[in-house]
């Protein structure tokens, strides 16, 4: 019998990024329009699946949907008979942050993995961003001979996107020399324009960890957050600048 390549490798919870400016979340109507984008994808050795999901609703709220979730025991067949069981803490909740997890166990030959999310920015950033993007992990020795793990897709093994685009990279290639180690963590901090868009504005963001593991059994495990938001006027500046310009008026009045 042939083992899976992946055990249990999106065991952690997954908070998908969604805002608003009054309820966090949004209907059901609107769930299922855009479910197809929402669904998390995992990939592997260049094959891609997309998980199913349903939506968590508010209890008393006349069917607001915050959040989703991946049915319990939901299975993933992957060429070569890779395999992949999601037990049911994996599930989303609508808020402006994505934080995902990842951890595989890598038999055989090394093998390649990602898993990928999307969301909404509801309502989208239309003035200047910032954002965040941090990873850390963890490494289990399966053969005794060490491991590593390296950026895959990528230049760092997470990758924060706007609109599609790459804004952040973070994670480095490591070398895991001792039986249980750990990895990170890395944080990266960036600025974003989103007026410079097209239509001037952020609509959606993403989150990706995208690696190439060691083989031989090792177990691997990375967690991932991505963070954005836009960057408020500073009411303390606009109330410097009225005084300055009265101080301005008033040197003129007196020299009149």
């Amino acid at each position: 019998m042939e083992k899976t390549k992946l055990a249990g490798a999106l065991g952690a919870c997954m908070l998908l990024a969604y805002q608003s400016a009054n309820a966090v979340g949004i209907s059901l109507q609107e769930f299922q329009a855009m479910k197809g984008d929402l669904a998390p994808t995992v990939e592997v050795d260049g094959e891609t699946k997309q998980l199913t999901i349903v939506p968590i609703i508010e209890p008393g709220t006349g069917g607001l949907v915050v959040g989703f979730r991946v049915p319990q025991g939901q299975r993933i067949a992957f060429e070569g008979a890779t395999v992949q069981t999601l037990d049911d803490s994996f599930q989303a909740l609508f808020d402006p942050v994505i934080t995902s997890a990842i951890g595989v166990v890598d038999f055989g030959a090394p093998s390649s993995f990602a898993v990928a999310v999307a969301a909404p920015l509801s309502p989208p950033i239309t003035t200047k961003a910032v954002g965040s993007l941090s990873i850390s992990g963890s490494f289990a020795d399966g053969a005794a001979d060490g491991g590593s793990a390296t950026p895959w897709l990528t230049p760092g093994i997470a990758q924060a996107t706007i609109e599609g685009t790459g804004v952040a990279d973070a994670g480095p290639a490591a070398v895991f020399s001792t039986p249980a180690d750990v990895y990170g963590p890395y944080t990266v901090n960036y600025n974003y324009d989103c007026t410079a868009l097209p239509d001037g504005q952020c609509d959606s963001f993403d989150l990706q960890i995208a690696f190439t593991g060691s083989g031989g059994d090792d177990a691997i495990a990375f967690t991932a957050r991505h963070e954005i938001n836009a960057v408020p006027v500073p009411a303390a500046v606009w109330l410097f600048g009225s005084g300055l310009l009265g101080l301005i008026g008033l040197a003129r009045k007196k020299a009149a």
